[in-house]
């Protein structure tokens, strides 16, 4: 409970002195994420991952975080949201990382609403065709 009270943060809070809490997104075993606002970019929507500090206690967790963050930066496609930076506020305490902010409902309140079961066409998406090389 004190764990995911360090990553509590309530709507107008500022993280990092740039990036002012719109709501929370969702809450589990890494941490929390938040919608939040860029200040340093004119209030550009984004979402903010903040990690539980128990997951960044070792320096293995931590390489591991680092990892993930960077390899994560580098996929492209447009089914996965593009993670931008890493960051820390100090005087909170916390790490997190920022990412594209979709609009949308969460996938687990989507499947609930359909049942438990989304058809493949739309769980697939638009499928464009194959060029030839």
């Amino acid at each position: 409970m004190a764990e995911q009270r360090a990553v509590y943060l309530r709507k107008g809070d500022v993280v990092a002195g740039r990036f002012q809490v719109v709501g929370q997104l969702g809450f589990g075993g890494m941490g929390a994420v938040y919608h939040v606002r860029d200040g340093a970019l004119h209030g550009e929507d984004k979402a903010l991952k903040v990690m539980l500090p128990s997951l960044l206690a070792s320096k293995g967790a931590r390489e591991r975080f680092l990892s993930e963050v960077s390899i994560s930066q580098k996929l492209r496609h447009e089914n996965i949201v593009t993670v931008y930076d890493l960051g820390e506020d100090a005087r909170r305490g916390i790490r997190f990382f920022t990412m594209e902010y979709v609009e949308g409902k969460p996938l687990h309140r989507l499947l609930a609403e359909r049942g438990g079961k989304l058809p493949v066409r739309e769980a697939l998406g638009p499928i464009s065709p194959l060029r030839p090389l």
